[in-house]
């Protein structure tokens, strides 16, 4: 999201590119193949409409016939290296790197950044460029990616493992400028390995270079078979407009649907209704209520204001919000990125959050966060990237700073703009928006799934398919917690403003399942619900870490991930840390739990029955079963270091006293050994048996003796 200006105007973000390069083909189309002695050209078929329905029908019976057969059978390896090249216009966007790897346009070609553009030199009469491969095989044909302003190809010569070269297409004719096409030359007569490409072009043009995207090789004599890495949907779902409670006739973009999927924010942009007289973005919001979506409202201040404000991210109980911009009230807002949370008054002042070494070149970047506020991803654009915007991540600090961005990678990240990311609620699941990778016009969104934790090893970007992504502008996707539906931003109601539409996710493009926690963190003493918050842990990764808050009006609400255990430590002011642990073995789907925990109140001489703690009949000898709550009493002595406590034995009134104090005492002489066979210093723990002294329930029912006999713990020093 812009910082200064969140305009979509596409322009305006294409403002970083060399103004003679700005000839676009918005809806170039995968062309026909033709074979022409040495050559494979690419070019339109004329096709009548008769002419088009019988091609069709015939297609279609090919493609179910021989398709499995000629994706075995073809094997297309793409340049690796790049060895020599005569000129690039920079070393990043542009540069000869760029045609390493698979092709990031095609099949549907044009203008990229993604692509090699030599540099205009009148000197110059000619450019090159040498590839090699990873490996050399036996081929049969070479491909040649044009972008845009195809057709200036004059040689091409195969290189093989000696370093002998062989030319195998020379143009006889007169170069004839063209769309983005991909061009194919059959090899003939060839038994040796191919180890690399040279390709020598014609003089670019002054104010339209050429723009090559990949340069391969290929196994088969068949046309080669390329095509969008994109998700099947056996239920053919369809995009829905939210309708006109949501969508205006302005634009509305970056949707944020709460993980309950029961409201979603999103930015208005010069809505008459918005605040201030330049009417710039201003947040908005709306309720589904049975079913439908009511009319959205403006959210107001103070997370609105005269300049532009949206929403990034929204936590799981709907209490904190990642906001763009840094709100100063002296001279507006800033570059950055805010929290705020929502009180029982309303929201706070979004105070700014602090990102280590954060810079970026673009006007443009958006940003969101776990939802366990752990983790942070980031649109940005830096001198040490990739090319334009990348993602990048950053993690949450024992200062609340977050760290130094890291790069995605050259997996995810291009020499395009990788911008608009969503992180899903576990943690592994990414969708953004890209011109960086085939698709089907001039921004797609995309998913990948990270692999590791090291936040650059991920699996091959996912197009979410052509009813999510048109010829024109998709961005902005958001997904609840179940993972069931998507909400994104597109111009295909009309094509010109943007307007916000739900999808349900095919299989293959939803997130791993999770566990939403949720509940509330009340007084130990007096059961009634308290502000507190919540740190949470990987035991598996404790420098990981991600935080969020229990009110008193709403409790809180956890995301977990599935598989794991986790810490998490309750704190709140006047209330002693509690520690716990969660464990989770499987899931089966999403799942909700109720957990909620109690705080005990900072007070001396404060005492606390210690639940289930359950001796052998007349024996200091404990239960097995008693184990995990005496545990409990370990992580808070633990947690509180500064704690002294007294454990308290009573018994109930049926044996003489001498017993009962007898056996009340060894029984709290006994939960006193474990805990300082657990860890706990002697010197902070005291014991004494209570015998039948101090009743809390009747002794002539056996309910009420159950009640009596019981071990507590009392405070006799506090921190």
């Amino acid at each position: 999201m812009q910082l200064e200006s969140i305009s979509l105007t596409k322009e305006l973000l294409a403002s970083a590119l060399l103004p003679s390069d700005m000839v676009l083909n918005n809806q170039l189309i995968p062309t026909a193949h033709r074979k022409e002695e040495n050559v494979i050209s690419a070019l339109k078929s004329p096709l009548n409409n008769a002419q088009l329905g019988h091609s069709k029908f015939v297609l279609c019976l090919l493609l179910l016939v021989f398709s499995n057969l000629l994706v075995k059978a073809q094997e297309i390896i793409w340049a690796s290296a790049v060895v020599h090249f005569s000129s690039e216009k920079s070393n990043k966007a542009f540069g000869a790197i760029q045609v390493i790897g698979k092709p990031n346009r095609y099949p549907n070609p044009a203008f990229s950044t993604c692509a090699w553009s030599p540099e205009y030199n009148e000197s110059r009469s000619e450019e090159f460029i040498e590839v090699t491969f990873e490996h050399a095989v036996i081929a049969k044909q070479v491909l040649v990616v044009e972008n845009n302003n195809s057709g200036h190809i004059k040689s091409i010569q195969i290189v093989f493992e000696d370093k002998t070269t062989k030319q195998v297409y020379i143009r006889t004719s007169q170069a004839v400028s063209g769309t983005g096409r991909l061009f194919v030359a059959g090899i003939k007569d060839n038994l040796k390995p191919i180890q690399g490409i040279k390709i020598e072009f014609d003089q670019p043009e002054l104010m339209n270079t050429y723009q090559i995207d990949a340069i391969g090789i290929s196994t088969s004599t068949e046309p080669p078979m390329l095509s969008i890495n994109t998700t099947p949907d056996p239920l053919n779902n369809k995009a829905i407009s939210l309708g006109p409670n949501v969508n205006s006739p302005f634009d509305e973009v970056y949707p944020i649907i709460s993980p309950d999927g029961s409201t979603i924010y999103f930015d208005r942009k010069v809505h008459p209704g918005n605040i201030g007289m330049s009417k710039n973005d201003d947040i908005w919001v709306a309720q589904m209520i049975d079913g439908n979506w009511a009319e959205a409202e403006n959210i107001g201040p103070p997370l609105n204001n005269e300049n532009h404000n949206f929403i990034c991210s929204i936590s799981p109980d709907g209490n904190t919000a990642l906001v763009g911009n840094v709100y100063l009230p002296a001279i507006g807002n800033g570059a950055g990125v805010s929290l705020t949370h929502k009180k029982m008054d309303g929201w706070t002042l979004p105070q700014p959050v602090k990102i280590n070494n954060f810079s970026n070149l673009n006007q443009y970047n958006e940003f969101c966060i776990s939802g366990d506020g752990g983790i942070m991803v980031m649109s940005l654009e830096t001198s040490a990237g990739k090319g334009l915007l990348d993602l990048y991540v950053s993690f949450l600090q024992a200062d609340g700073s977050y760290s130094t961005p890291k790069n995605f990678g050259s997996a995810i990240n291009t020499a395009g703009n990788e911008m608009t990311p969503f992180l899903a609620a576990d943690g592994k699941t990414i969708y953004f928006s890209s011109n960086g990778f085939p698709g089907y016009g001039n921004q797609d969104i995309f998913m990948a799934k990270r692999l590791d934790n090291s936040w650059t090893n991920w699996t091959e970007p996912l197009n979410l398919g052509s009813e999510v992504n048109t010829p024109e502008w998709d961005v902005y996707y958001s997904i609840d917690a179940k993972g069931e539906i998507a909400y994104f931003s597109s111009s295909k109601t009309n094509g010109t403003n943007l307007d916000i539409f739900s999808i349900k996710l095919p299989p293959q493009a939803k997130p791993e399942d999770v566990l939403w926690l949720k509940g509330v963190v009340s007084d130990r003493i007096t059961s009634l619900p308290i502000n507190a918050d919540l740190t949470i842990k990987t035991i598996s990764e404790p420098i990981n870490f991600g935080f969020t808050n229990s009110s008193i009006s709403s409790g809180y609400a956890l995301i977990l991930q599935q598989f794991g255990s986790y810490q998490i430590q309750i704190s709140a002011d006047g209330y002693y840390v509690n520690d716990t642990v969660i464990t989770i073995d499987s899931l089966i789907g999403f799942d909700e739990i109720i957990k909620n925990f109690s705080l005990i109140p900072r007070k001396e001489g404060l005492i606390i029955e210690m639940k289930n703690i359950l001796f052998k009949v007349n024996s200091s000898v404990l239960e097995d079963s008693s184990f995990q709550e005496i545990d409990k009493i370990v992580r808070f002595m633990k947690s509180n270091s500064g704690v002294a406590i007294e454990i308290r034995g009573h018994t109930n009134g049926l044996c003489d006293d001498d017993y009962c104090n007898m056996l009340s005492e060894k029984r709290a002489k006994a939960v006193v050994e474990y805990l300082i066979d657990s860890g706990i210093e002697r010197n902070r723990l005291t014991y004494k048996g209570l015998g039948k002294t101090q009743p809390i329930a009747d002794n002539k029912t056996v309910a009420g003796r159950q009640a009596n006999q019981r071990v507590e713990f009392m405070i006799t020093k506090t921190e």
